[in-house]
Formats: C-alpha cells, sequence, structure tokens
C-alpha cells in the first residue's frame, strides 16, 4: 500500500472513530432522551433490542418488564425510544 493510500485510510479510521465517540457522548449525556433512566447500553445502541429478541430469543418483552420494576413506569427502552408501563388505553371518565 502506497503512502496516499494508507494516509486516506488513517483519516477515515479517525473521522469514523470521531464520529462514534460523538455520537456516544451525544446519546449518553446531551439528547433530551438521556435524562431517563435506563441502562447505558440500551442508549447507546440498537444491537440491546437485538440481543433479547435474537440471541435470547424474544425475551427483550420480558426484559422491558424487568426495566420498569427497576427503572420506573418510564425507563429508555433502546436508543432513541422511551418505555412506558402505563396504559395508553386506560382512561378515566371523571365527567359528572
Amino acid at each position: 500500500m502506497d503512502f496516499i493510500a494508507s494516509t486516506r485510510l488513517a483519516f477515515f479510521a479517525g473521522g469514523l472513530l470521531i464520529y462514534l465517540v460523538g455520537l456516544a457522548v451525544y446519546r449518553l449525556y446531551l439528547s433530551p432522551l438521556a435524562k431517563f433512566p435506563g441502562p447505558k447500553l440500551a442508549a447507546l445502541t440498537l444491537w440491546f433490542e437485538f440481543y433479547y429478541d435474537v440471541v435470547q430469543r424474544g425475551r427483550y418483552t420480558w426484559k422491558i418488564a424487568e426495566m420498569h420494576k427497576r427503572y420506573g413506569e418510564m425507563s429508555l427502552g433502546k436508543a432513541r425510544h422511551i418505555s412506558s408501563d402505563i396504559n395508553p388505553c386506560y382512561r378515566t371518565n371523571r365527567a359528572h
């Protein structure tokens, strides 16, 4: 490999690394969703859901229930997604 090709590869790898670190910092600390409780790995990537759905064969639903017991009724289920334990169909009608 010549010098120019190796320099381009180094710049590309460095740029990719800077992008990924910046994205991780944004998702963990600067995002509006960062204030919600939940596993940090779930906040970083969608691989968290993939692991429980594919590797653990559909256990993500039960993992969400565990997270609600641990973190409360509103928790960070995966990157860019808030999971709510509140039933959206439940409404009280107090019109008298």
